[in-house]
């Protein structure tokens, strides 16, 4: 198992640093060890391996100048026989954007195929432009091409679950049905612009104010008090009031779709197109919680996919929910599993044989046995239970 650069601890100053590192892990062994730093640290990439070489591609690397993040246009690769790296490979180059918080997969034969997540940033992980387009990298000539999803408001949102159900069964069926062999996108979330975020949070402000107003009217204690009192307890109630108003910034979605590598076509404008029609909430009867920054892993000698982790920047920075779809028969079988012991997102998860690993990623917060609360106003005793959100 190899895990490549990312986010590491934060600065001095509180800013976060990205990292160069790489490691190995051995499960033979259960050792780490280092290997040979990637050429550019970066974070929030697409990983995918083809014939023992791991191609790293976009993600958020620094801007030496700006000392901003900024979406790479880069992709190295990293053989695993030799060991060395190489950062000659062809960028993401205009008009083609680079992408950061989406996903890649591998078609098996000689495509790389990322789909979602972001063309740029603001404030160093602020999403600005949210990727409308698939990205296909061809290995053996390094060629990128830009391919237009066929349902734009479906396909666009950041950091998915992705995944590809690549040979469903094949230990227990020996097929190899190419009609099953689909990539599959869930979920992820998609941020709300400022004026929609205005425009609620004014909606929600004047339905408590009017809630309010209508029952100072009736109430003794207002009714009491002076002109001049009255005045003033209103303009602090209604402070108050507006300071209160918190409105979700990101929509989650429950709805993905699927695509099938390699079916893309060139339409009557000239454009490379691909259909994703065909959405797996049609299909499935029960949808994983809505969230992001998971992952999703597939096992293809048991045609079951997990989804495990993830975040909702609505109600929690991270999840501990771990859920299951048997893909191998008509009903989609959901299962909701035991949850992690400890929220977790933006890691890295892979699949031996019938086990998951883990590594990496973002927890929830503080070192054990530390909480550190604000309360503008609350009770005076508070019960700090550590419960992991679920969602």
């Amino acid at each position: 198992m190899f895990l490549f650069v990312g986010y590491t601890d934060h600065d001095l100053d509180g800013a976060t640093k990205l990292t160069a590192t790489a490691e190995k892990f051995d499960i033979a062994t259960s050792a780490w060890t280092f290997i040979t730093d990637m050429p550019t640290a970066r974070a929030a990439g697409m990983t995918v391996v083809a014939d023992n070489i791991a191609y790293c591609i976009g993600g958020l690397e620094l801007n030496p100048i700006t000392q901003q993040f900024i979406v790479s246009r880069k992709i190295e690769a990293y053989d695993m026989v030799t060991g060395l790296w190489n950062s000659t490979l062809a960028p993401v180059i205009s008009p083609h954007l680079p992408v950061a918080f989406g996903d890649a997969q591998y078609d098996g034969d000689d495509n790389i195929y990322v789909l979602c997540g972001l063309n740029s940033v603001v404030n160093n992980n602020q999403p600005d432009v949210v990727n409308d387009r698939v990205l296909r990298y061809t290995i053996s000539t390094g060629i990128w091409a830009s391919i237009i999803p066929s349902d734009l408001p479906l396909y666009k949102r950041i950091s998915p679950f992705g995944f590809y159900r690549d040979n469903p069964l094949p230990l227990v069926y020996n097929t190899n049905n190419s009609d099953l062999q689909m990539g599959y996108i869930y979920s992820g979330s998609f941020p709300k612009t400022l004026a929609e975020i205005n425009a609620e949070f004014n909606e929600k402000l004047n339905r408590a104010l009017d809630d309010f107003r209508s029952f100072i009217l009736t109430s003794p204690y207002y009714l009491s008090l002076t002109i001049s009192e009255q005045s003033t307890f209103i303009e602090t109630e209604e402070e108050k009031i507006a300071n209160n108003i918190i409105v979700a910034p990101y929509i989650y979605t429950a709805s993905g779709f699927k695509y099938s590598m390699g079916s893309e076509s060139i339409d009557a404008n000239d454009d490379l197109v691909i259909s994703i029609s065909d959405k797996v909430d049609d299909e499935w009867t029960v949808l994983p919680k809505v969230r992001d920054r998971g992952q999703a892993v597939y096992i293809s000698n048991q045609d079951s996919v997990y989804f495990m982790g993830g975040s909702n920047q609505n109600q929690s920075t991270t999840l501990n929910r771990v859920e299951t779809i048997d893909l191998n028969n008509e009903a989609n079988s959901f299962l909701q599993l035991t949850s992690f012991s400890r929220g977790r997102s933006l890691f890295s998860a892979v699949a031996v044989q019938d086990e998951i690993y883990f590594a990496g990623g973002l927890t929830s917060g503080h070192a054990d046995g530390y909480v550190n609360i604000e309360l503008l106003q609350g009770p005076s005793l508070v019960e700090a239970q550590g419960k992991q959100s679920s969602g």
